[in-house]
């Protein structure tokens, strides 16, 4: 099985970046990445399988974590240019 093509246009890409950079995403999705916190599932894969506020928490941990990669990444090229 092949994976699908996930790179993005790169005038895409370049405004993807900018906004990983330039935003506050920690501020942005804190509440989110907290919607699980007290959940009488308490991490059932099997229940929150099936559940829309895991993807919406998943989801605004990745962005997060892209940021701050993107924002170190900005920060070293800054140094080094």
């Amino acid at each position: 099985m092949t994976r699908p093509n996930q790179t993005l246009p790169p005038k895409v890409a370049a405004h993807v970046q900018r906004q990983l950079i330039k935003r506050d995403w920690d501020s942005l999705l804190s509440d989110l990445r907290t919607l699980c916190v007290d959940c009488p599932a308490g991490r059932d894969p099997d229940i929150c399988i099936n559940c829309p506020l895991e993807g919406i928490a998943v989801d605004a941990a990745t962005v997060t974590l892209k940021a701050r990669v993107a924002k170190l990444q900005h920060k070293g090229v800054k140094r080094n240019g």
